[in-house]
């Protein structure tokens, strides 16, 4: 049976109070839906999965887009765990980049997106499963996995996702976007098994 959750609009977000998003999360949760995912933007997704995974009980929940330049990657890793203990292992990690204007607006962020979002990745896995990196921490249990995913747009970076995460959010994606990227992950995939053959 497919599952089938609800992603919602970044407009929507600087302008729904965060009881109303815990009731949306409450009622989709009630239809039958499987999860309730929010987007980084004007408000904190990782804030706004804790209020939802506090208010609901089967769903999956988190942020289907955290915006990579805006958060230190061990502050992503250690909020991911601790967000998959209070969702008792209901948490998705969705990580991103952000529109080309808003990139631009950012003071002294010059990285190549797909580069950055690769190194980003590199650093919140392990983190999330062993050691905070450059941080004196013992490594402590990790009670639920965290399946990583990347929020995407491009095929280049759905190729990135088929290489290096357990799934991708597709924004903005027509009928016929699935087929191509489908390509891309295997692609990625292909080019994953390669390293370690």
């Amino acid at each position: 049976m497919p599952r089938i959750g609800i992603a919602l609009l970044r407009s929507l977000m600087g302008q729904t109070p965060s009881k109303d998003l815990v009731a949306l999360s409450q009622r989709a949760e009630a239809q039958g839906f499987d999860a309730v995912v929010f987007p980084e933007s004007v408000t904190d997704a990782m804030a706004c999965a804790e209020a939802e995974a506090q208010g609901t009980t089967r769903i999956t929940v988190g942020p289907c887009l955290t915006q990579v330049w805006w958060r230190y990657p061990a502050l992503t890793a250690a909020t991911a765990v601790t967000l998959a203990d209070q969702s008792h292992g209901r948490l998705l990690l969705g990580l991103g980049g952000c529109q080309r204007p808003l990139m631009d607006a950012l003071e002294g962020q010059r990285e190549a997106p797909r580069p950055y979002l690769r190194a980003y990745v590199g650093c919140v896995q392990p983190a999330m499963t062993e050691q905070l990196l450059a941080m004196p921490t013992l490594p402590r249990p990790i009670p639920h996995p965290i399946p990583l995913y990347l929020a995407t747009v491009a095929l280049s970076t759905a190729e990135l996702g088929g290489e290096i995460a357990d799934g991708l959010l597709l924004v903005c994606a027509s009928r016929a976007r699935p087929a191509r990227v489908r390509q891309a992950i295997t692609r990625g995939a292909a080019s994953a098994v390669s390293i370690f053959d």
